[in-house]
């Protein structure tokens, strides 16, 4: 109803979402343009990692997905890059 009042506005919604196929059959479902994350990004950020090989499955794309890191991997990446930027870790 409200992307037929306003189809040129987009439409995000916020929810958890922990796995890319649950959040790409709502966008399919509903007609979204996007989804918000919060915990699932605040676990383990490599869960918006797109997949270099395009035969896996949507719905291995998870948390015992091939594509997240190990939390170690992601924590030390972001410090690479508080680093390169110079900014606080903590923003």
């Amino acid at each position: 109803m409200l992307r037929s009042k306003h189809a040129s506005l987009p439409i995000l919604v916020n929810g958890d979402f922990y796995t890319r196929a649950e959040w790409m059959d709502f966008m399919q479902e509903t007609g979204t343009s996007g989804v918000l994350l919060a915990r699932p990004a605040l676990y383990n950020t490599s869960i918006v990692r797109k997949p270099t090989d395009s035969s896996l499955p949507i719905s291995t794309y998870g948390y015992d997905s091939p594509l997240l890191l190990d939390k170690t991997t992601v924590v030390q990446d972001y410090l690479k890059h508080c680093l390169h930027y110079n900014t606080h870790f903590k923003n």
